[in-house]
């Protein structure tokens, strides 16, 4: 990475991440790449109020502290070792934090039974990012004093059998935009109501396949050849496509089983 040291006081010391940099500690800055981050107190890097993470360790720890995190590198956890209270997680997101993976890869090994995830989640905001490795992507888990709108911006889930589950919560609602599911999406009714909006669903470890129990919205997504939806509640579709063919009334049958539940607008 080529780094730019700023100066922005009048003392130098050694940054944990290599060189001299200007400034007192809680008053430095450093540009990685482009992107701007401030030196806290303990030398630590963070970008808008989020820390700075690029290892496994200093990711689990920031989320254990409650901490939003920047991913300032691709991280693999190998093997994973929390729970979500089902089975194996690589990361917990206990207190409705936001992840930001700045376009960087999660991979979480060691993950692989049928209840284990990637992300566990209760809440809170994840954009930028792509997860691999597990068995299921990202589980939405409310079981807490969070219970906040699970909002998923630029997220590419591949790799893993289920992209998105949830088994219970507490009607917390899931917003998806310009993301990209491959494998099998479900979630129980308890979920309360999705919507994804510019998402792409596709094949993934031998799957093609929706099944909400939840109300859910989709617009203006993109269906790959063969995939289906299993519609068990109520599903709409605005200026959607299956394998590049506008879905309206007349053909929603090509791609969802239960057609009683399905509306084109």
């Amino acid at each position: 990475d080529q780094v730019v040291f700023t100066e922005t006081g009048a003392e130098n010391y050694t940054s944990p991440y290599g060189g001299l940099v200007g400034g007192n500690r809680g008053n430095a800055t450093v540009i990685i790449d482009g992107v701007k981050y401030a030196i806290d107190e303990d030398g630590d890097l963070t970008v808008d109020g989020a820390t700075a993470v690029g290892s496994a360790d200093s990711l689990v720890e920031a989320l254990e502290n409650g901490e939003d995190v920047y991913m300032y590198d691709d991280i693999k956890i190998d093997p994973a070792g929390m729970s979500n209270a089902y089975g194996t997680t690589g990361i917990n997101v206990k207190n409705g934090q936001s992840i930001n993976g700045n376009g960087n890869t999660l991979d979480i090994k060691g993950a692989g039974g049928t209840w284990d995830s990637g992300i566990n989640t209760t809440g809170g905001l994840i954009e930028n990012i792509t997860v691999t490795g597990s068995f299921r992507g990202i589980f939405i888990n409310h079981n807490s004093t969070h219970s906040e709108t699970v909002v998923l911006k630029n997220v590419t889930i591949d790799g893993t059998t289920y992209t998105i589950s949830c088994d219970q919560g507490l009607n917390q609602n899931l917003e998806a935009d310009n993301s990209t599911f491959k494998g099998w999406t479900s979630y129980a009714a308890t979920l309360g109501n999705a919507k994804f909006v510019d998402c792409y669903f596709g094949e993934g470890s031998g799957y093609a396949y929706c099944r909400p129990y939840a109300p859910t919205e989709f617009v203006g997504c993109e269906f790959e050849a063969g995939f289906v939806i299993d519609a068990r509640a109520a599903v709409t579709f605005e200026n959607c496509t299956l394998d590049g063919v506008a879905i309206t009334a007349e053909n929603i049958a090509t791609l969802v089983t239960n057609t009683a539940n399905a509306t084109v607008k």
